[in-house]
């Protein structure tokens, strides 16, 4: 079975099509692959009836955009599905969380400023009530043990997000292509 994939970069819309399946809930699945409402995108088929220029028209590829591959295989199918997974999950895991109302950032970088600042508190060099740095800009105080909670509820947002991958990927390997769809629910059951 062939496939095309194209990515839309300004629009993260992936789609899969399928030679002789212009089946709109096929499409539907493709635009749900980037976590987006199918919706707000446009998806179409690659076969007798339209040709990938049509398809790179209808999606406004631009120089900039790229097709990164043509999917020959079910095996393949999946495997960009897992890839987009990931990349999924990795949006989420750094994309933030909340303590008290206050965003607070989940990328890598302050993961470890983070990670640093506990250590600070285990070995009694951080003042009780330093200011940290929100990722709303603001600075607050935080007592050590409100750090310590903060710092808590930043770990759980991550093992949450390797946990909802992970039975995502479950899904995906049985043929689910849908990945904002299946990353909602699994994310609550979690």
């Amino acid at each position: 079975m062939k496939s095309l994939l194209i990515y839309n970069s300004a629009s993260k819309v992936i789609v899969f099509c399928l030679p002789g399946r212009d089946d709109p809930a096929l499409l539907d699945q493709a635009c749900n692959m980037s976590g987006r409402n199918p919706a707000d995108h446009t998806a179409v088929a690659v076969d007798g009836k339209y040709t990938t220029s049509a398809a790179i028209e209808a999606l406004s590829v631009t120089a900039e955009d790229q097709i990164i591959d043509r999917v020959k295989t079910t095996d393949e199918l999946k495997a960009a599905a897992i890839a987009a997974l990931a990349q999924y999950r990795w949006q989420i895991e750094t994309g933030g969380y909340s303590y008290n109302n206050w965003p607070v950032h989940s990328d890598d970088r302050a993961q470890f400023k983070a990670l640093a600042e506990v250590l600070r508190i285990q070995n009694s060099q951080r003042l009780d009530g330093d200011a940290w740095k929100f990722a709303d800009g603001e600075f607050r105080s935080l007592t050590n043990n409100e750090f310590l909670a903060m710092y808590s509820v930043g770990v759980t947002h991550i093992e949450k997000c390797f946990a909802c991958e992970t039975a995502c990927k479950v899904r995906v390997e049985a043929g689910e292509y849908t990945i904002g769809t299946i990353w909602n629910e699994e994310w609550a059951l979690l």
